[in-house]
């Protein structure tokens, strides 16, 4: 039976979980960006929102958010080695999807 596995990892007798406590480690560097473009190649979708921390040191193969001296808009992109073009932004520590549309 498919989903068989599946626990919940919350009591049901929990009044309410904050999202804030869970989802945000450095609440002062922290930023919500809604994602504006399907992006298949990073598993992004329109709509998607990516908290991203700019306390954090990316890690190989993290999401990062970089910006170009000479575009203004900012971008996302896997982390592997900042060119000397783009500087680092932030961190994509989460993404929230809606799933019911």
């Amino acid at each position: 039976m498919p989903g068989k596995d599946f626990r919940f990892g919350i009591s049901s007798n929990v009044q309410g979980v904050d999202l804030n406590q869970l989802l945000i480690t450095h609440a002062l560097s922290t930023y919500f960006m809604r994602i504006a473009t399907d992006m298949p190649e990073l598993d992004l979708l329109a709509g998607d929102i990516v908290l991203v921390d700019r306390a954090l040191k990316p890690k190989k193969n993290d999401l990062v958010v970089v910006s170009q001296e000479d575009d203004p808009e900012l971008k996302i992109i896997k982390f592997e080695k900042i060119d000397s073009q783009l500087q680092l932004w932030g961190v994509a520590e989460h993404v929230i999807r809606r799933l019911r549309v």
